[in-house]
């Protein structure tokens, strides 16, 4: 669907498109995430780009994560969300444009790494980057995280209020 008027109800949307085309999904609890900006920035057309080359230039190898998969994993990633258990996403989430940043920005693996060292469920780039976020259990071990990530602008979020 398009972006509804109701869309500021809903804590976690499908984003289509550009990302204007928002399809709103029902979750009724609320979860922490530590968001991640390190000061430097990157292209979205240069990440397309080095996406892209790797793609070409590695064949099979750099396979970008197909339609279907990537419907299968947008399901697998909502019923955690909804029912809670989200203990498996760590290692099953997958961002396509994180390899081939990562190689020409390390800073956002070293990030994703402390993220998880700092107790989040999972960390991963949010698309092309630069921004990384984690997912906490609870709001005060998110809190207690951002303090080691004082050097890079950081923020505490709910996903519901």
């Amino acid at each position: 669907g398009n972006i509804s008027a109701n869309i500021s109800n809903s804590p976690i949307a499908i984003a289509e498109g550009r990302g204007e085309i928002l399809t709103p999904l029902k979750i009724d609890r609320s979860y922490t995430l530590l968001l991640i900006k390190p000061s430097i920035s990157i292209p979205t057309a240069w990440a397309y780009e080095k996406l892209g080359s790797r793609v070409r230039g590695q064949g099979s190898k750099a396979e970008l994560t197909k339609t279907g998969d990537k419907i299968d994993n947008i399901n697998l990633i909502y019923n955690a969300l909804k029912t809670g258990d989200t203990s498996f996403l760590k290692a099953r989430i997958h961002n396509d444009f994180e390899d081939a940043v990562i190689e020409e920005y390390p800073v956002i693996g070293s990030l994703k790494g402390k993220l998880l060292n700092a107790g989040a469920s999972m960390a991963i780039m949010s698309g092309s980057g630069s921004t990384v976020f984690g997912l906490f259990e609870d709001r005060d071990k998110a809190v207690s995280a951002s303090k080691q990530f004082s050097s890079h602008w950081n923020r505490v979020v709910e996903t519901l209020i």
